[in-house]
C-alpha cells in the first residue's frame, strides 16, 4: 500500500515539499551489487583466517528443591 500521495498531503497543508519518488540507475544498482560481494570476500577471509573465539561455559544455578 503506497501512502505517498497521503503523506505529500499531509506535508502540503505544513508547506513541505513532496517525497519525490527515488530514480532507479543500474550503474548505482551495479557499484552496490560489486560493494556488497567485496564485503561478503572480506567477512569470508575473516572468518577462515581467525581462529574461532569462544567463550567458557557458565555453570548455571540450580534451583531450590
Amino acid at each position: 500500500m503506497d501512502i505517498t500521495p497521503v503523506f505529500n498531503q499531509v506535508l502540503a497543508k505544513h508547506d513541505a515539499h513532496p517525497v519525490e519518488p527515488h530514480v532507479f540507475r543500474v550503474e548505482d544498482l551495479d557499484e552496490f551489487l560489486k560493494e556488497a560481494y567485496r564485503i561478503v570476500g572480506h567477512v569470508a577471509h575473516y572468518e577462515t583466517a581467525t581462529p574461532k573465539l569462544t567463550t567458557p561455559a557458565i555453570p548455571r544455578c540450580q534451583a531450590s528443591q
